[in-house]
């Protein structure tokens, strides 16, 4: 009978240590997207913001490569710019759409995938090309958004799939 107390005890220790964990990165997670709402909150009006993905996944920049640290953050679309606000490292990547060229959902970039559709936009800013892809839950609303307003700006994004 002292076996089964011994698992029984055991057990209960794990489930509740794993339990306080599960709490912990939820309670986390939750305090950094309210970081991340503020941050938004302090550069655009509620107004202003179009689209947002509270918590994108960034698959970063072509032009640094497969090393780069990704990460998630808070995706903002507004009339003119597509705006990311980094968690962790935090930083900020912000593309005015005048200097979006095209867009298109991919399965991969940089040799990094999550099995469903990116979305991936070709840029050019201060004189270099670049792309940067991210997983947002709707990345097909996303291109056309961006295109509806290049195309009310008389900038047409060349929207296909791959």
């Amino acid at each position: 009978m002292s076996s089964f107390w011994s698992i029984a005890t055991v057990t209960t220790v794990v489930l509740v240590v794993l339990g306080t964990i599960l709490v912990s990165v939820v309670t986390l997670l939750r305090i950094m997207q309210q970081s991340l709402k503020k941050q938004v909150a302090s550069r655009y009006h509620a107004d202003e913001i179009l689209m947002q993905e509270g918590m994108a996944n960034f698959f970063g920049l072509e032009s640094k490569g497969v090393w780069q640290c990704r990460g998630n953050g808070a995706l903002v679309l507004t009339g003119d710019t597509l705006h990311f606000f980094m968690l962790q490292p935090r930083s900020e990547l912000v593309i005015p759409l005048h200097a979006i060229r095209s867009g298109q959902l991919v399965r991969s970039h940089l040799g990094k995938t999550v099995f469903r559709p990116l979305l991936k936009v070709h840029f050019e800013l201060h004189g270099k090309s670049d792309s940067a892809a991210w997983y947002v839950h709707d990345p097909q609303t996303w291109l056309d958004k961006i295109a509806s307003l290049q195309d009310r700006k008389s900038t047409r994004l060349n929207s296909s799939h791959t």
